[in-house]
């Protein structure tokens, strides 16, 4: 789970038993915006990023799952 969402600084992760690896934010084009390794803890600002849609791809040991994310 990401929350809160939309956000306007923080979001936070939930992913239960999964190991963290990575995480990477695109735009709706696919690139790149913003990228995280572990370790990074359970949430991450978005302070940086401009208002807009993103999709934040969450890579585990066990895969990537992609989640919608709006920044206001």
């Amino acid at each position: 789970a990401v929350y809160p969402n939309p956000t306007n600084e923080n979001l936070f992760l939930y992913v239960g038993d999964m190991h963290l690896q990575s995480l990477v934010l695109l735009d709706l084009k696919g690139q790149i915006v913003k990228q995280w390794t572990s370790p990074f803890g359970h949430s991450i600002s978005l302070s940086d990023v401009l208002q807009g849609m993103y999709v934040l791809q969450i890579r585990t040991a066990e895969g990537i799952m992609s989640r919608k994310v709006v920044k206001y």
